[in-house]
């Protein structure tokens, strides 16, 4: 996958970068050893409303994070996690159905497919955030430093390859 990213033609715009999205996020997907586990990783672009998401594989994904100032508990939820981003701050949430996790990270108290995540933000060559990849397991405390720094790897790939 690094020499494919490495050798494209930059910036991947359009069906290209849709493609590559889907490709990265089914090599994250891999990293999965547990075979009783259910992940999925997304990858998220950068826009003037909020992260949009690029790849077209995704089990029950969430479709974007807007950047808005309602107050409802979803939006809440979707602005912190933009303004994390923006931040450039690495997110792992060990357990969604936490009190303490929910308050942490502004979660909306809702039922999830999913158990835990991470999620690290994608930084152009100067270091500009451009957008996010994350990982959910549907297992709490499904994901390790591993599935961190691989995630991060995978982000500077990406950000390689969008060269924006």
């Amino acid at each position: 996958m690094a020499e494919q990213v490495i050798s494209v033609k930059k910036p991947v715009v359009g069906v290209d970068a849709e493609n590559l999205a889907t490709e990265l996020s089914l090599h994250c997907r891999a990293l999965v050893r547990d075979k009783e586990a259910v992940c999925d990783v997304n990858v998220y672009r950068l826009m003037s409303h909020g992260l949009d998401r690029v790849n077209r594989a995704s089990r029950e994904a969430r479709i974007s994070f807007k950047n808005t100032t309602k107050q409802t508990p979803r939006a809440i939820e979707e602005r912190c996690t933009v303004e994390r981003v923006l931040a450039g701050e690495v997110t792992v949430c060990p357990d969604v159905r936490s009190k303490r996790w929910q308050r942490r990270l502004s979660l909306e108290g809702k039922n999830r497919e999913y158990r835990s995540f991470i999620s690290v933000p994608v930084f152009n060559e100067a270091h500009k955030v451009i957008g996010m990849l994350s990982i959910n397991s549907n297992k709490k405390n499904g994901l390790t430093d591993l599935h961190r720094s691989h995630l991060e790897a995978a982000a500077k790939l990406y950000a390689r390859a969008a060269a924006v």
